[in-house]
């Protein structure tokens, strides 16, 4: 919400992974914080590490493939694309 309202702040991400590191929520929450921070690039980790946590959670896999598009790495963000296409048509 904070980001969304153009006040990112990822004190709340970060203390929730330091208490939770194989929590894929707070692996997400951090990773994509960084969206809105100007600093992408520190997010890759955290969603690495998300989808590595539940390689079958949609989200993850989405917001992984999201982030690959935001850093220019086109072909990492189509593999994402491509496991959701097979694996949740719908989604």
């Amino acid at each position: 919400s904070l980001a969304a309202g153009g006040q990112p702040d990822t004190r709340a991400g970060l203390a929730w992974h330091a208490l939770d590191p194989l929590s894929p929520l707070a692996n997400l929450l951090v990773g994509a914080n960084t969206w809105w921070t100007g600093r992408v690039a520190d997010g890759t980790r955290y969603l690495e590490e998300a989808v590595r946590i539940a390689p079958a959670g949609l989200i993850f896999r989405w917001g992984l493939g999201n982030h690959y598009a935001l850093l220019g790495r086109h072909d990492a963000a189509a593999r994402q694309a491509a496991w959701l296409a097979e694996h949740a048509p719908h989604f």
